[in-house]
């Protein structure tokens, strides 16, 4: 199985931002891209990473996080270097 570095930042994005809204405002993508990624992530997984209502990290989505946050971190470093050529 594979992560791709998009779901990360998506993962990343929602923990941070604690919703849907702000973190595709963030991101600078649709409430819809983020909504089928973490779905897909979780299908991927067959894991629940977050509750919906109200807005929290499952068990899973808190390990996913920690364990993925260098490379999210990473990934948005190389895109901010590859942004400023």
């Amino acid at each position: 199985m594979r992560i791709e570095s998009r779901e990360l930042r998506f993962v990343s994005a929602l923990a941070e931002n604690r919703g849907f809204k702000r973190a595709a405002e963030k991101l600078a993508v649709s409430q819809s891209a983020i909504s089928q990624g973490i779905s897909g992530l979780e299908n991927k997984l067959e894991q629940r990473l977050f509750v919906r209502s109200p807005f929290a990290l499952t068990e899973a989505g808190t390990r996913l996080l920690v364990d993925a946050q260098p490379y999210a971190r990473e990934d948005a470093m190389l895109l901010t270097d590859l942004a400023d050529i």
